[in-house]
């Protein structure tokens, strides 16, 4: 999106990444207790929203 996004003329660009494949079944989500984790203040791989990937 970095590279492309202008090119597309959107005013507006979003990251949807694996909440795709996990709305379609594709792939289960985590369980619970990992997911809790990461709002517990754990670090955690996501990228900051300053960054540019």
């Amino acid at each position: 999106m970095a590279h492309n996004g202008t090119a597309t003329g959107a005013h507006l660009l979003l990251g949807l990444g694996g909440s795709l494949d996990v709305f379609a079944g594709v792939v289960q989500r985590a369980p619970e207790i990992f997911r809790k984790l990461v709002w517990s203040g754990l670090p955690s791989a996501h990228v900051s929203a300053g960054s540019a990937v």
